[in-house]
Parts: structure tokens; C-alpha cells; sequence
């Protein structure tokens, strides 16, 4: 990743946990989500490590084409993040999951649905930011990428 996405990311990030207040204040839920997106080896792992030991967040992922990994366990893991905020949820290779034309590759047993009940449903989620990477993010299903949270 260029260096000036990289500042632009860890300047949103830092201003964000900084805000705290302000939102609650304003009664908007203190929530966050970032995209990053771009070749394998281009330094989304790295940054969200980055992100993760510079703040001091919980940190939460989940293996999409995992045996055993369904909506259920999607869900499970939010409330998990949610009960020991401020945390963060990273959902890798969300273009493989969530493409705007199935594939016939790798089935993900979550469905796109509650992904999306997950990050703006019912549950407000606060103190809980969301980071998901993808490859190649013009395949993403357009639900994703209108959502509110802006992941």
C-alpha cells in the first residue's frame, strides 16, 4: 500500500478511538469499517497488525471457507466483540465470499445476509470497527459496499 493510504487509514483510525465521546454525545453509534483492497502482498495484513498493536483493541477474525464457520459463528463473533469493546472484527478475503456473481469455486457457508445483519442490524455494535480486505473489490456484491458503516 502507498505510504499516503497507509497515513490517510492510521489518521482516520487514531482520530476515530479519539471520538469517543463525541459520539456518544451525539447519540451515533461508535462504530467504524475500512475496505482494504488490493494485490496479494500489497500490506492489508500488515496494517490491520499495525492497527491492532498501536490501539490496544480486542481483536476478532474469522476464517469465511472454514469447515464449521456459518452464520451462527459470524454472529457469535460480533457479540463476542461487541461485549469486550472497544475491539475489532477483520474479515479477509471478503470478495471471495461475497462476489457479485456466485462462483462455482470455494463455497462460504455464511450467508451475505447475515453479514450484513452483522454489521448494521439490530445491534448497534458500538466500540466494535470492522476491517475486511479483498483482492479485487469491483467484484463485491453492491450490498457491501452501500453499506452505511462503509467497510
Amino acid at each position: 500500500m502507498s505510504e499516503s493510504v497507509v497515513n490517510l487509514v492510521r489518521k482516520d483510525f487514531e482520530s476515530f478511538l479519539d471520538r469517543e465521546g463525541w459520539f456518544r454525545n451525539n447519540r451515533l453509534p461508535f462504530r467504524r469499517g475500512y475496505l482494504l483492497h488490493g494485490p496479494p502482498g500489497n500490506g492489508k495484513t500488515s496494517l490491520i497488525r499495525a492497527m491492532l498493536n498501536t490501539s490496544g483493541l480486542n481483536g476478532y477474525s474469522i476464517r469465511l471457507f472454514q469447515q464449521g464457520t456459518d452464520d451462527a459463528r459470524l454472529e457469535q463473533m460480533f457479540r463476542v466483540a461487541s461485549n469486550s469493546a472497544p475491539s475489532m472484527v477483520v474479515i479477509e478475503d471478503i470478495d471471495r465470499a461475497f462476489p457479485r456473481v456466485p462462483s462455482s469455486g470455494v463455497q462460504c457457508n455464511v450467508s451475505l445476509q447475515q453479514l450484513l445483519n452483522c454489521l448494521d442490524g439490530i445491534d448497534s455494535q458500538n466500540g466494535v470497527i470492522v476491517v475486511a480486505t479483498a483482492n479485487d473489490p469491483t467484484v463485491l456484491d453492491s450490498a457491501i459496499l452501500r453499506r452505511p458503516r462503509a467497510i
